[in-house]
């Protein structure tokens, strides 16, 4: 006798403050196979960059092996935070290729701590 379960178990994934998976959008199905929903995260909703050009910085990459979690930690502190530079600059998630001469916008610390990621948690160093 097949039992059927009629909703999913909460938060599957807890991703933490700074993640990119925080803006992924969770999806409910529900699965003929199993019998049951299944919960699951689909597509990158990019967060709100309005009023961002105030205080970034541009970052030229020196060399193609550059890293977008390295420049996040000379920035930000967090390496964990990578994604939010690629996501400004328009670079695929997660996979981001960088190239010599390539220009970054880099949002400032600030914005990102105030717009992105909120004061949750303490994810950034201060201002340098």
């Amino acid at each position: 006798m097949a039992t059927t379960k009629t909703a999913p178990r909460k938060k599957l994934i807890k991703p933490e403050v700074s993640s990119w998976l925080n803006y992924m959008v969770e999806e409910v199905v529900f699965d003929l196979d199993r019998s049951s929903f299944v919960r699951f995260l689909n597509r990158f909703v990019e967060p709100d960059f309005s009023g961002v050009e105030k205080d970034e910085r541009e970052y030229v990459c020196q060399t193609e092996w550059e890293r977008l979690d390295k420049i996040a930690y000379n920035y930000y502190g967090n390496e964990k935070l990578w994604w939010v530079i690629a996501a400004r600059n328009g670079m695929d998630l997660p996979d981001s290729s960088l190239y010599k001469g390539r220009l970054l916008k880099i949002p400032a610390p600030g914005f990102v701590s105030e717009k992105i990621i909120g004061n949750q948690q303490k994810v950034l160093r201060s201002e340098p």
